[in-house]
């Protein structure tokens, strides 16, 4: 089972605004157990990520929608990276499957 890496997650809380107690209890979460995650002693699956981000109004239905509604035309580059399966689970916290192409030709890009 995929982990989310502590850096990450205390990056999410931080945006959040929340102390490690406040995230805690607004996930119904001991502060001793998320306090393990954030330090990494415990591993966090990115499917438990998505619950404690539920408990926090995040929902992926609505996330996709507000994703396609900002994004016109996006382009990554990564010349070092071959797997974009594993690079949308640990740096996206998603699937590939979850992305989808749609020409829409609103800004006359040719690329």
């Amino acid at each position: 089972m995929d982990k989310i890496s502590p850096f990450n997650l205390k990056k999410f809380r931080q945006e959040t605004g929340m102390s490690q107690k406040q995230f805690a209890e607004a996930v119904d979460l001991p502060t001793r157990t998320y306090r393990s995650y954030e330090a990494g002693e415990r591993g966090l699956s990115i499917e438990k990520f998505r619950d404690l981000k539920a408990k926090l109004g995040f929902h992926r239905d609505h996330e996709k929608q507000s994703l396609r509604a900002r994004i016109d035309y996006l382009r990554i580059s990564f010349p070092a990276l071959r797997d974009l399966e594993s690079f949308c689970k640990n740096f996206l916290f998603c699937h590939l499957s979850e992305f989808s192409a749609q020409e829409t030709r609103l800004m006359n890009y040719t690329h």
